[in-house]
């Protein structure tokens, strides 16, 4: 069972601001208080404790890393090695390209280029070695040269789908991809395969106790032995889970789709941090704080110590704040508490939305009581299929379908996808994109977004 201890107290927040001018997509953490954020708008920012610190601005930017082309995705620490004395940074984008850079001079050290798609994933290996997982259905293992030139080491090929995420084992490598798989690697060769959730897996992390722990567009989150027996499963969100992390405390904590950072002591599900957005990624501060990657454009840093925690004042106009956004085209502010479920609907199949915190979900009358039909979530434009009492089957160029939300690609005009449930999110994703011309890179993107309204 996952580890259950004491715990300490909660997370509050400590301080936010705007960090970058598109999504962030991720953060990671430097042993010296510093970290890194990524984001949509091809930048790559170095933050450090601010110099004359206030309770609002207790970080500045320290530098960024000019090389990237295009979106950037991820970004990992790599400690001082043979290779890399002083460290380095790696970071990988939908240029398809890994860098590796001067931690000091914000200049590339090597950089890495193979891949056929967007490069989603990275990390590195305790010799320096590289490794990068990509839609382009491989992972691939790096070493740069003296020369400053970048090799290939390794391809491994096994998945069918897209390489989510990479995650150097003390034994192996482990990949998790869009074909619901994690397969561990020695030596480049697929040595185990971890089957059992039903979405795409999103991250593998090890545990102390030589377990491994993932999480899944499933929601889920899965306990593993290395002989790949899956030895617990928590339903821990009915939406999309992007990242997971295990405190030194034995707490699992997890974000994604639904707006929020759970934190998980074993099985019992403990606080819940909340957020106006979804939150792709997370890092553990060496201070103890946590740091968190919005889609708003936000970095947000959560702290259990009292003396970094952000003024009473700002925390209360945070909370205020959490209702003053729309999900799914519809006001949090204007929508009734769970009480409104004590009041029977006037006919089956009458359909009511609530806000329970600051989650709306939707429900159900089934004649005799509200049936949970799930959370209501944003489209990829910002604005979802409003849900709301006596709604017919939306249409989108006269077809009726099950379930229809708006797609923005950049800054070009709003297109309606349509879809009916059961389907393959990714075959209905594939042909909106050869039916709208639009590039093979946003095919994730919109598949993800098509699984949320399935769930």
């Amino acid at each position: 069972r996952m580890a259950e201890t004491q715990q300490p107290g909660p997370f509050v927040l400590a301080c936010q601001w705007r960090a970058h001018n598109d999504d962030i997509r991720g953060v990671c953490a430097l042993p010296d208080g510093r970290f890194v954020s990524v984001s949509y708008d091809k930048s790559v920012k170095m933050w450090r404790p601010s110099r004359t610190p206030t309770p609002e601005a207790p970080y500045e930017l320290d530098k960024e890393f000019v090389g990237h082309t295009s979106y950037v995705r991820a970004a990992t620490y790599c400690p001082p090695c043979d290779r890399y004395p002083r460290g380095a940074l790696i970071t990988c984008g939908s240029d398809k390209n890994i860098i590796a850079w001067d931690l000091e001079t914000a200049s590339p050290i090597h950089v890495f280029s193979g891949h056929e798609d967007v490069v989603c994933s990275c990390t590195s290996m305790p010799n320096g070695d590289v490794v990068s997982g990509s839609w382009d259905k491989t992972a691939r293992v790096w070493r740069g040269q003296d020369d400053g030139k970048g090799v290939e080491v390794q391809a491994l090929r096994g998945h069918t789908h897209s390489v989510l995420s990479v995650t150097v084992l003390p034994s192996c490598i482990a990949t998790c991809s869009t074909d619901t798989h994690i397969i561990l690697w020695v030596d480049g060769a697929q040595v185990q395969t971890l089957e059992g959730h039903t979405g795409p897996v999103r991250k593998v992390i090890p545990t102390p106790q030589g377990l491994l722990l993932s999480c899944s567009n499933d929601g889920t989150i899965r306990q593993w032995d290395m002989l790949g027996r899956c030895l617990q499963t928590i339903q821990a969100s009915q939406l999309l889970l992007y990242d997971m992390l295990q405190l030194p405390t034995g707490e699992v904590l997890v974000c994604g789709e639904d707006r929020t950072v759970t934190i998980w002591q074993g099985a019992i599900k403990g606080q819940e941090l909340h957020f106006p957005c979804s939150v792709p990624s997370m890092a553990l501060l060496p201070n103890g704080d946590l740091v968190c990657a919005c889609e708003d454009r936000f970095i947000r840093v959560w702290t259990r110590s009292p003396g970094r925690a952000a003024p009473e004042a700002v925390r209360t106009a945070y909370q205020a704040a959490l209702l003053d956004v729309k999900v799914g085209g519809i006001q949090l502010s204007n929508l009734p508490d769970e009480s409104a479920l004590q009041t029977p609907g006037d006919r089956p199949g009458v359909i009511k939305v609530i806000r329970r915190g600051v989650v709306p979900e939707t429900y159900t009358w089934d004649g005799q009581a509200w049936q949970y039909v799930g959370v209501v979530t944003n489209g990829p434009g910002g604005e979802g299929a409003a849900v709301g009492e006596g709604m017919g089957r939306p249409t989108v160029d006269g077809v009726e379908y099950d379930v229809a939300f708006p797609v923005q690609v950049n800054e070009g005009p709003e297109i309606m996808l349509g879809f009916n449930v059961p389907c393959n999110a990714y075959e209905v994703a594939q042909q909106f994109i050869w039916d709208h011309h639009l590039s093979q890179e946003f095919l994730m993107a919109i598949a993800e977004e098509i699984n949320t309204y399935k769930a």
